[in-house]
């Protein structure tokens, strides 16, 4: 899950700075729309809910496919 998450913390970084760099946030901040609030606020709540899910997913296909061998009693 570490790994996974280093990954997409570092996506969410180089596109945020790369919209820094195309001066995308100052026009969001021009409409008078906190970028913070527009941008960075739906991608950590996304993870909040994805990241629990995933791991739910990723610990029940690993249980499954240890009981699948044998008749799991």
């Amino acid at each position: 899950m570490l790994p996974a998450t280093g990954r997409v913390g570092s996506a969410f970084a180089a596109e945020l700075g790369t919209m820094q760099v195309s001066e995308q946030t100052d026009s969001l901040r021009v409409l008078g729309t906190d970028p913070v609030d527009y941008l960075v606020s739906p991608r950590v709540l996304a993870c909040m809910i994805a990241a629990p899910i995933l791991n739910i997913m990723c610990f029940a296909m690993g249980e499954s496919a240890d009981c699948a061998p044998m008749s799991c009693s």
